[in-house]
């Protein structure tokens, strides 16, 4: 039996009004989090992330899951228990955020398995909040107009550029640690602003000033390996053990797809699934809503285009372009986007592309194979790593590999 409860009403009202003795908690994946926690904090919301996955998430999502789960739906089932196990923890006063979503991924199953879970563990007053990521995410969230949904997307194209900033200056500084440091401060810059509705664009160019005059160790350009593969693991640094960090300790520039592309990805798919469905009043919703998403993003990023290398970035529409011919439009989900991606990537002159995804990840396997193929578009060292948990010693030593055929590929 599978509840089917998943909007908590005790968190959210139907006009999205918020119930302050209520705490909902967000498992970690990318540091984007923090801005959806400052959005809701900004509205008189109790709304904390949970600490990042570490040993303890992993030990505890082992021990409540069956063994086949990818990595992704593990962390997150241990982060969770993390928190209700926790000494803090209010079962009367909490529930956990965990979006629901359609297409060939187990992660729309993730909300289903928790609820179980808890439910098994005797938390059944703990709720699953789900919105589902489709025409009716923005109704869902119980928010109305710019309520929440405004600040978050201006939070997310806001670190998408401080993150483009940090990967692209990283690689060549003296001291990595203060450019962590400098990442770190207009992290928090960011999420004050979202909070405090200042001026975010004011922010990001005192940032990249700050991030431009760290002093230089490397004034040669490295060559750039771009990353591409499943959302959760390329982005939680625990789940795909620091791969940035091991790639640019090998002597190369690091490049990800942005947080914004799946934003833009899901609103693409639901336009389409409205039309399908005749849902118009909600289509010319989702239309309006879009529409300002893009105004933000093209006044918060104008400005960066001639500043940061991995610049512009294309719109759905183009990585769908690119990926015609290896995927079919309708195989929805992080495939197609990766094949797009790559293809970016390679336009924009990239050495070696990297696909990060859990081990057994349908959707990371399809791309693997694909791979192969797009080496007909641009013959540069292509490489698949898969993570679930275990250590091992040879992904080090394929990453190393993999590196000396960029270096060699350059030559």
């Amino acid at each position: 039996h599978i509840p089917t409860y998943y909007i908590n009403r005790k968190v959210f009202t139907r006009k999205g009004g918020y119930k302050k003795d209520m705490i909902l908690y967000i498992p970690p994946m990318a540091d984007h989090q923090y801005v959806l926690e400052a959005a809701f904090v900004s509205k008189g919301a109790d709304v904390r992330v949970i600490p990042w996955s570490d040993e303890k998430s992993l030990e505890l999502g082992r021990k409540y899951t069956k063994g086949k789960e990818c990595l992704p739906a593990v962390l997150t089932t241990g982060d969770i228990l993390k928190t209700v196990f926790s000494k803090e923890f209010d079962p009367d006063r909490s529930a956990f955020f965990m979006p629901a979503a359609r297409g060939p991924c187990r992660f729309g199953l993730y909300n289903h398995m928790h609820r179980l879970i808890l439910d098994e563990l005797g938390f059944k007053n703990v709720q699953v909040y789900a919105p589902n990521q489709s025409y009716t995410l923005y109704e869902e969230l119980g928010v109305e107009g710019e309520e929440i949904a405004k600040p978050v997307w201006k939070g997310v194209v806001a670190v998408d550029l401080l993150i483009k900033m940090l990967l692209e200056t990283r690689p060549y500084v003296e001291n990595k640690e203060e450019c962590n440091r400098v990442y770190q401060e207009y992290l928090r810059k960011i999420c004050d602003a979202i909070i405090h509705d200042y001026d975010l664009l004011e922010i990001l160019e005192e940032a990249n000033d700050r991030f431009l005059s760290l002093p230089r160790k490397v004034h040669k350009r490295k060559p750039v390996v771009g990353i591409v593969g499943e959302i959760y693991v390329r982005s939680n640094p625990f789940a795909n053990e620091h791969i940035i960090e091991v790639l640019e300790g090998l002597g190369v520039e690091v490049w990800m797809p942005t947080i914004g592309e799946w934003i833009h990805y899901v609103n693409h798919t639901a336009k389409i699934e409205a039309l399908r469905e005749k849902k118009f009043r909600k289509l010319f919703a989702l239309l309006l809503e879009i529409y300002f998403q893009n105004r933000i993003e093209k006044n918060l990023s104008e400005t960066f285009k001639k500043r940061l290398r991995s610049m512009p970035e294309p719109d759905v529409e183009t990585l769908l372009k690119y990926a015609n011919g290896f995927l079919d439009p309708r195989f929805e989900g992080e495939a197609i986007l990766s094949i797009g991606k790559s293809i970016d990537y390679i336009k924009k002159g990239v050495k070696g592309i990297v696909n990060v995804i859990p081990f057994t990840c349908m959707p990371g396997g399809v791309v693997d194979a694909l791979l192969k193929r797009l080496k007909s578009v641009k013959d540069i060292p292509m490489l698949t790593v898969t993570f679930d948990g275990q250590k091992e010693t040879n992904t080090r030593n394929r990453l190393e590999a993999f590196v000396y055929q960029v270096y060699q590929n350059e030559d």
